[in-house]
């Protein structure tokens, strides 16, 4: 058994893997600066600590039509050998060890005669109900195929504003990461940083240590659990694992959530526990020192702040920094099953 760790990652409602050693950090999509005459799949660029870092379009990558940008898409860091560059991919999800033993795909598919068409694709194997397509990191970093890239994906790139579909708070957003960026810690200072993920919740936003976060997700079919308290809001499918979610809003002194059209839900994973928290919106991942976490105001206290880590600044206003732990063992979430 040869096992490898790969970061799994979403693009174009499709899963693949990348080389985890090659990934030097992973954050939020930010603004982008086009530049003319690049490559077409290289759709910006943006000044990362100092160093301007060229940005493809992993889409774009694969000779897909443009996409529009999301607040919730993510750029990988990658570097090969002295080749470093950003990918924007759709959802990040984790880091798996891969059996690399298993699944080869014959890129020929069976025709006789026929010159194998690999470009990007490493190997093809199968995990769970998934199919995880292997990325060839070379390939990826080092060398273009213009053919794959269409004219559109060249005029798209050049001629127009980033995001240029995003509404007026979405381009804020985008802009604010870039210059989060520009002035960010050196790789030396953000080891004494914590990543804090920003979600909203009923007009209010919070936040909460990135390092218990699995993934997030959009919650698609909603199965009831029968004999349940109201904040146990039901099981999901995801990617063959079923997945509970709950209503922490009770616990935050919050009105019982209304499920709305499009919901998200943050997979979170404590202490050999898995859960879904249900959540409006995913709004951005930032890092902030510890330094940086207020005590809750004493005027404002009540008895719900046992849940609450502190207060964080963001975006001109405060967050309430959620305590993980406290919530989901202390919160009485868990049911009883026995009762």
């Amino acid at each position: 058994m040869s096992l490898q760790p790969y970061l799994i990652f979403q693009a174009n409602h499709s899963r693949y893997g990348i080389e985890a050693l090659a990934v030097q950090e992973v954050f939020f999509l930010p603004a982008l600066k086009a530049i003319a005459e690049a490559p077409a799949d290289v759709v910006g660029v943006l000044n990362l600590r100092g160093e301007i870092l060229p940005v493809i379009d992993f889409n774009r990558r694969l000779g897909y039509a443009p996409q529009p940008y999301h607040l919730s898409d993510s750029v990988i860091v990658i570097k090969y050998q002295d080749c470093r560059l950003g990918m924007i991919v759709n959802q990040v999800d984790e880091v798996q060890l891969l059996d690399m033993a298993e699944g080869n795909l014959d890129l020929t598919y069976g025709r006789r005669g026929a010159a194998p068409t690999r470009r990007l694709i490493k190997q093809v194997i199968s995990m769970g109900n998934d199919i995880i397509t292997l990325l060839d990191i070379e390939q990826l970093v080092c060398y273009s195929d213009q053919a794959a890239l269409s004219d559109s994906c060249r005029v798209a790139a050049i001629a127009s504003v980033f995001a240029s579909d995003a509404t007026a708070h979405e381009q804020l957003v985008f802009q604010q990461r870039a210059e989060n960026l520009i002035g960010g810690a050196t790789i030396e200072e953000a080891t004494d940083l914590l990543p804090l993920a920003v979600v909203g919740l009923q007009g209010e936003y919070f936040s909460l240590e990135l390092a218990a976060v699995h993934e997030f997700t959009d919650v698609q079919k909603i199965t009831p659990i029968p004999c349940c308290p109201p904040y146990i809001v039901g099981n999901v499918n995801l990617r063959g694992e079923i997945l509970t979610l709950v209503d922490i809003s009770h616990v935050l002194n919050l009105p019982t959530h209304h499920i709305g059209i499009k919901p998200k839900a943050i997979v979170v994973h404590l202490d050999h526990v898995v859960v879904g928290i249900t959540v409006d919106e995913v709004l951005d991942v930032v890092y902030v020192h510890p330094t940086a976490i207020k005590p809750v105001p004493a005027v404002c206290s009540t008895t719900h702040d046992e849940y609450l880590q502190g207060i964080v600044s963001f975006q001109e206003r405060t967050m309430s920094l959620l305590d993980l732990p406290k919530i989901l063992f202390k919160g009485n979430l868990i049911v009883d099953e026995e009762a």
